[in-house]
């Protein structure tokens, strides 16, 4: 059995929409381990793509689970799951609130690098700058009370 970074070597070289089924029998090599999430993520797509492998969507939708539980904040995963649930399940209503939660984390996120580049900012005596950048982000937040 490869070791993990001939298998992520392997992996970068394989386009997963040329060949889904390739993709997965490098990915059935780190069965069972949780990788980083760009990888999981590929092996979902790659399991939904894929005609003939030995897993289901069942587990494609637990391996979107299993990245929100590890890293809650990772955006794409909401993505990957909202269009699961529209386009597979047939369930635009719970993509909905999915992409809902994942608009809500990724308007915190940005709000947070907003901050952090005022402070930033200010640390290197640009406060008018820094004020500018405050009054945008509050004003975007007024915006969403409406």
């Amino acid at each position: 059995m490869k070791n993990i970074y001939e298998v992520i070597d392997d992996i970068k070289n394989i386009k997963l929409e040329d060949n889904p089924s390739k993709l997965i029998k490098y990915l059935i090599a780190i069965d069972g381990e949780y990788f980083p999430s760009t990888i999981m993520l590929d092996k979902a797509r790659a399991i939904q793509l894929s005609e003939e492998n030995e897993y289901n969507l069942d587990d494609a939708k637990n391996i979107i689970e299993m990245i929100l539980q590890v890293e809650p904040d990772y955006i794409p995963a909401y993505i990957e799951m909202g269009c699961f649930y529209d386009t597979v399940m047939d369930d635009p209503k719970r993509a909905i609130d999915i992409f809902n939660k994942g608009i809500s984390i990724a308007q915190h996120l940005i709000e947070e690098l907003f901050l952090s580049k005022a402070e930033a900012l200010v640390s290197i005596g640009k406060h008018e700058e820094a004020a500018i950048l405050n009054q945008s982000l509050k004003r975007k937040n007024s915006l969403k009370k409406l």
